[in-house]
């Protein structure tokens, strides 16, 4: 009920629902702080609105239990949670400012105005600044950059470490206290890129820019959870696969979270393994196991060999015992905050340590294994992580750009490396991709939105920001950094990035876009581009009949109801084939909810049959007839076979027996058609 207040009371205020980050795998403890700072701006009508929902609930207990009861007592009652709920909605309500430069993405579901962002002249906005920004991306001057280096690399074996929400400024290497001697001693053989930034705080965004080197789009939607088919030729492994190189993704995150399992099945990996394939009958995730299955995966590997490797450990709530499933899972101290995210620090610099040694154990894995010296090794962060630095609602991947959560450390480690090398330059997440296509042909250095950083340029590109968490929005150029809140045009922010460096409370200094409009120019033709190429690709299925990429899940009734810890599920991808699912589970009854995440536009409906429904038992098969399904919710039936999905919870029931039986498996033939109820 908290929750949906909030939410109706922020649409009134803000003028759009406010997304307070997923609430699947977070705790209230992550969630808190963004509510709290709700609440702390709109704590009136907040409060009026709670008041008058109790009112109303009251009274229509009241109505219930005493039907009889004189009708005109209640009617000042009513009266004054009606006023007190209109008052709620117009108190301190903020204007939405409605200038290009503040006409950022919404942050609910499909967020973007297609009407107005895929207009012909929007579009023209759009083709003539990426016409003009990749000509200045690839202009080089004649003398590369790192010639020596390069010269080592040029054909290794790459490996890309992906460290999972790692910020720069803990690591030693930026002048941080983590305990990590192992990356202090790689660093005798290194390239460190001291300002590496990911354009937003989101693992799903930085698939987009580490599989394609394409900046994420400007939405909460994202190119793996929504258009993960897209582009299938233009992502990184496609191009060394076609090159000659075998490549793999092992992965310690949930396959099926945001299809990033799927999307990178679709842009070129060969192998691509994720946690449930990386710890078989474990619900945890060890990053030694996976570390384990990488050397099993090399071994087996053509060379050269490009790799991805992403642990997992350094994410919240931080370190391998919690991650591996052998550590207890305490309660945090919601009376004491400031106190709880202390301990939540320090967890987090110990997984630093742990993530350090791993990196360690990889070093050792390869050097024993004689492929060390023929080895390139790029480590990043996906994004950093903040801890009320700031401000208190700054908290998990950040609540804005602050450097906490885009600046990220990036180092290139080849034991023929002869000392520390330091790039400069302001870089960016997405230009690691061509790095890597760099290192595999010399003659490949640019990847879409992203360059080689082993090439000099004759144009400076600024680093563009965004948080699609909650709505900021910035740039870094000419050593100056300029943000935005996108719902608030008062919280501007402006300062010189040496500046910041001295002293981070500076990312706080207030200004205005009057004051900034060189970089405010830059970042709103930069927005304006890619507000349009995120409507454009997100709409550009309409009205045809785009695959799916979800989940199937079954659910089994023991007859204590049915519940998540009995859930079996499988990925579906396409428009029809068979699906097996394991159950190994004591049922009586058995829901089949077809969708997951598929969003049905308001023109379109889905219809889904399902042919040759079998459930194995005791080895033996067994038909569920069309009489075994008893319920189904948010599903008509169109005929005995087929289906029509009618809501965002779709599922149907299937009755076995009174007593239980164990179900090994079931299995069927499903298809889905897309039917449009107008054209678009």
């Amino acid at each position: 009920m908290v929750m949906t207040l909030v939410a109706s009371v922020g649409y009134w205020q803000m003028g759009s629902v406010p997304r307070l980050q997923q609430f699947g795998g977070l705790t209230w403890n992550i969630i808190a702080p963004s509510v709290m700072a709700l609440i702390a701006t709109h704590g009136t009508p907040l409060i009026l609105a709670l008041v008058s929902m109790i009112l109303v609930l009251a009274l229509l207990w009241v109505a219930i239990h005493h039907p009889y009861g004189p009708r005109w007592k209640p009617i000042p009652i009513w009266l004054t949670g009606v006023a007190l709920l209109i008052t709620s909605a117009f108190t301190g309500h903020r204007e939405i400012n409605h200038e290009p430069w503040f006409l950022a993405a919404r942050l609910f579901r499909t967020d973007l105005d297609a009407s107005t962002l895929l207009s012909e002249s929007a579009q023209h906005v759009e083709a003539r600044f990426f016409k003009e920004y990749h000509k200045k991306l690839s202009e080089t001057e004649k003398a590369p950059r790192y010639p020596d280096i390069y010269n080592l690399l040029r054909g290794s074996n790459v490996i890309w470490v992906v460290m999972e929400s790692m910020r720069a400024k803990d690591v030693p290497l930026y002048g941080g206290t983590a305990d990590m001697p192992h990356t202090i001693e790689a660093s005798k053989h290194m390239l460190l890129l001291r300002n590496l930034y990911s354009q937003d705080p989101r693992s799903t965004k930085a698939y987009a820019q580490m599989d394609m080197g394409r900046f994420s789009l400007l939405s909460w939607d994202s190119y793996s959870n929504n258009i993960p088919w897209m582009f299938p030729d233009e992502g990184l492994a496609s191009h060394l696969t076609r090159m000659g190189y075998s490549t793999a993704t092992l992965v310690n995150g949930d396959g099926s979270y945001d299809n990033h399992q799927f999307f990178q099945e679709q842009h070129g990996y060969q192998k691509v393994l994720y946690r449930q394939a990386l710890n078989p009958g474990s619900s945890g995730a060890d990053d030694l196991k996976l570390l384990e299955k990488a050397k099993q995966e090399i071994a087996g590997l053509d060379k050269p060999f490009y790799m991805m490797v992403w642990p997992i450990q350094t994410h919240h709530p931080y370190g391998r015992e919690h991650w591996s499933g052998h550590g207890k899972k305490t309660r945090a101290d919601h009376q004491e905050p400031q106190k709880f995210v202390q301990s939540d620090y320090t967890r987090y610099l110990t997984s630093l340590q742990e993530a350090d040694d791993w990196f360690g154990r990889l070093l050792a894995m390869l050097k024993s294994d004689g492929l060390l010296d023929q080895t390139t090794i790029i480590v990043t962060g996906d994004h950093g992580e903040a801890f009320r630095e700031h401000e208190s609602g700054n908290v998990f991947h950040g609540n804005g750009v602050y450097e906490e959560s885009v600046h990220i450390p990036g180092f290139i480690y080849n034991t023929k490396i002869n000392g520390l090398h330091e790039d400069n330059r302001y870089l960016r997440l997405l230009d690691i991709p061509a790095s890597i296509l760099h290192i595999a042909s010399e003659d490949r250095y640019i990847l879409n939105d992203g360059r080689s950083i082993f090439k000099n340029y004759k144009n400076t590109i600024p680093i563009y920001l965004f948080n699609s968490w909650v709505g900021a929005i910035g740039i870094i150029d000419e050593e100056r950094k300029f943000w935005r809140r996108t719902y608030f045009p008062d919280q501007v922010f402006s300062a010189s990035m040496e500046s910041i460096q001295k002293d981070p409370a500076k990312e706080r200094q207030h200004t205005t876009v009057e004051q900034n409009t060189d970089l405010q120019d830059l970042l709103g033709k930069w927005e304006a581009a890619m507000m349009t190429r995120s409507a454009r690709l997100l709409n550009q299925n309409s009205g045809k009949t785009p695959p799916l990429h979800d989940i199937i899940r079954v659910y089994c009734d023991d007859g204590n109801g049915f519940r998540e810890e009995h859930k079996s599920l499988t990925s579906f991808n396409g428009l029809s084939g068979e699906v097996v699912i394991n159950i190994n589970n004591d049922c009586q009854a058995l829901r089949l909810a077809p969708i997951r995440s598929t969003i049905i536009p308001k023109s379109a409906q889905l219809k889904f049959s399902i042919d040759n429904l079998e459930i194995i038992e005791n080895n033996t098969p067994k038909k569920l007839e069309d009489t075994n399904n008893v319920f189904k919710n948010d599903i008509e039936i169109f005929n005995d076979d087929d289906f029509f999905i009618t809501g965002e919870s779709p599922y149907l029931d299937y009755k076995i027996d009174a007593v239980n039986h164990h179900i090994e498996s079931i299995s069927f033939k499903i298809e889905y058609a897309w039917e449009y109820t107008k054209s678009n």
